[in-house]
């Protein structure tokens, strides 16, 4: 249950009102954070750590709110010194109804179980009463006084069956009672109730019994064990209808020590204008009550009437995530693998073994499970890492999202540009995520982070012998992107030779790997990211004109946190819960967890200058060198340069009389 919060500090002044605390009190935070207690509450708090009580929440304006139980404590810091008081207070209308609810349960529950004795236990009596008074009736004649006694009797039962029906609505499952029973002499009993039934509703229904020779015992509840057969012989009767064939038999493997029983009718089976209809939640065809939802969907291959792939295209066309079990012969396994790749979860071959089936239905219904649980973690990470994982409800941030959900759909490319550290990879993966393309691969490629002459295949892929040291064909980052979004991350980046291909699968949407004469069709999203002026790129000759204006039919530009200050408090929330919670290490997130401890600047020597832009890049390029063992592929990753600069970069130093080791 939502818990009101306030925190004072020790001059008694308000730093935090949680939700439900500005809820119960009418009081917003803004108008309550920093002011002291007393202006805002003057007549609920007390002294700390005492008992709980039930009281009117009263502002310093008079308004008073729900009754709500109070709770004050200390709040203690690291060394164990007072740092606070902590008030926290429960609706106690809702705890007054919770309790309520909680004590109407009881009271159904101990309902239920009187219900449940009621109603069970003569229930089966008192059917075997009513079907032997019906054969009572049929052996008098027409003009004894007797029979109107019979039919008393029969009337009489049947208006205690209604009040045992409507008692057993408000029972709960009865622990069963085992005994011995003898199956053969109970099966006869419930054909001889249910002809019995049918006879009296004027139906012509003939009960076929299919039993063994031999005496069958099992340990069993003998009431429950009834009803059960009872109430599937009824439902089997009223499938016929008015006149038709039911057939109930008992199985019994001797090797395997196991009965089984069986009822088969000859109804009409599902009507055709409501077989759609029973893969709808609650559906049913009776007149009362309501129907479960299909959990699975059992089916023989082969039905005089349908056949189990009509069922099986129902069912994956209406319900896909319901699993389906074929049964099937020996003959038509290969039906049975045709209806797999259809969509069936697995089949069964007679006769059936119970204990596969009980295996089948188990695995079927854990993978229905396990299907359901990935759609909605897909559902989830969709979100997470969709549009919605953008932050910031500035003007310009909301402007973006806007453009974001109206592009994300559409089978264009998008340049997205903006300074470092703007979130434009971010960016590219909310439109990848929020598209149609998600379910394919979101492909990266930082075209800054690799050798001209290795940036071509990691692309487009090679043929095995194609350069030396291909020693295989492999696939190129557009091939695997099949589908799905391929990002070229620092775009400016790319060498020109390299940049007219790339034109080429904007505008044809194929290539050639490298090595081969074939192109290869694909269909990728590209989406093209850089943090320098593109068109004064093409101006100076950095870049393809044609190229550029090919990429630049959508174009997003960042906006810098600068320009959208108001988004600062949102982030820095946002960075500051995340590294809350992996420090905190368990479920509970200390002081210590979001506590920043900032780096005192250090002040500038006496009598220096400020240090020249052009020394302090040397000094950090120089340095990320160092770090990363002068592997220069790497350090123009890191820095967020061209693979060139480094090299550049090192031989201009060297020049200078930097001691720079060659390489």
């Amino acid at each position: 249950m939502p818990v009101g919060i306030i925190v004072l500090d020790l001059d008694g002044r308000i730093n935090l009102l949680n939700e439900e605390a500005q809820r119960l009190t009418g009081v917003r935070a803004a108008d309550a954070v920093g002011r002291p207690y007393g202006d805002i509450f003057p007549c609920n708090i007390n002294d700390p750590e005492i008992d709980p009580r039930e009281r009117r929440f009263e502002t310093a304006h008079g308004r008073s709110g729900s009754p709500v139980r109070f709770s004050t404590a200390w709040i203690y810091g690291e060394r164990g010194q007072r740092i606070g008081v902590l008030e926290m207070f429960e609706d106690m209308t809702v705890i007054k109804e919770m309790h309520e609810t909680m004590r109407r349960r009881s009271d159904l529950a101990t309902l239920g179980e009187i219900s449940a004795q009621v109603a069970h236990e003569p229930r089966n009596p008192l059917a075997g009463v009513q079907g032997f008074a019906q054969f009572l009736l049929e052996d008098i004649d027409e003009s004894h006084a007797a029979r109107k006694t019979a039919q008393k009797i029969i009337n009489g039962v049947r208006d205690i069956e209604r009040i045992a029906s409507r008692l057993l609505e408000y029972t709960r499952p009865l622990e069963p009672q085992f005994s011995k029973v003898d199956l053969i002499g109970l099966l006869r009993n419930e054909a001889d109730l249910i002809r019995s039934e049918c006879r009296n509703e004027n139906r012509s229904i003939d009960v076929n019994l299919v039993l063994p020779k031999e005496k069958v015992q099992v340990d069993a509840d003998a009431n429950l064990l009834k009803q059960a057969v009872l109430n599937v012989l009824k439902n089997a009767a009223g499938a016929v209808g008015e006149a038709g064939r039911i057939e109930l038999g008992l199985r019994w493997n001797l090797l395997r020590n196991r009965v089984s029983i069986w009822v088969e009718d000859d109804g009409p089976g599902i009507a055709p204008d409501i077989v759609d209809k029973i893969f709808n939640p609650f559906f049913t065809t009776r007149t009362k009550g309501t129907g479960l939802d299909l959990a699975m969907i059992i089916t023989d291959l082969n039905m005089p009437r349908s056949s189990g792939m009509d069922v099986l295209a129902h069912a994956v066309q209406r319900r896909p995530e319901t699993p389906v079990i074929i049964l099937t012969a020996y003959g038509s396994i290969e039906n049975a693998v045709e209806a797999m790749k259809k969509g069936a979860h697995d089949y069964i071959t007679k006769p059936i073994d119970l204990d596969l089936l009980k295996l089948t239905i188990s695995r079927s219904l854990q993978r229905s499970r396990l299907m359901e649980e990935n759609r909605q973690l897909r559902t989830h990470v969709e979100v997470e890492q969709g549009i919605g994982a953008l932050i910031g409800s500035s003007g310009p941030m909301q402007k973006l999202v806007e453009t974001l959900e109206i592009i994300a759909p559409q089978p264009v490319d998008v340049l997205v540009t903006g300074t470092f550290g703007t979130g434009k990879e971010l960016v590219a993966r909310g439109l990848h995520w929020s598209s149609p393309r998600h379910k394919h691969p979101f492909i990266k490629l930082n075209c800054a982070a690799l050798p001209e002459n290795l940036i071509e295949s990691e692309l487009f892929g090679h043929e095995k012998g194609a350069f030396t040291g291909a020693i295989r064909t492999r696939k190129g980052k557009f091939e695997a992107a099949s589908g799905g979004t391929i990002l070229l991350d620092e775009i400016s980046e790319m060498p020109a030779a390299l940049q007219a291909k790339l034109l080429r699968v904007l505008q044809e949407r194929e290539f050639d790997r490298v090595g081969s004469n074939e192109p290869i069709k694909i269909d990728v999203r590209v989406v093209a990211t850089t943090n320098r002026n593109l068109a004064e790129e093409v101006k100076a000759g950095n870049f393809r004109e044609d190229l550029f204006f090919r990429l630049n039919v959508v174009p997003l530009e960042i906006p810098p946190l600068a320009s959208r200050r108001e988004d600062i408090p949102e982030l820095a929330r946002h960075f500051l819960i995340e590294r809350a919670v992996v420090l905190a290490g368990g479920l509970t997130i200390t002081l210590d967890d979001v506590t920043l401890e900032l780096e005192t600047p250090v002040a500038e020597p006496a009598g220096f200058g400020p240090i020249p832009l052009a020394e302090l890049e040397k000094r950090h390029i120089i340095q990320t060198l160092r770090d990363l063992g002068y592997n220069r592929t790497r350090s123009a990753e890191r820095l967020g340069i061209s693979i060139r600069t480094p090299r550049n970069k090192l031989n201009e130093y060297r020049d200078q009389g930097e001691p720079i080791p060659k390489g």
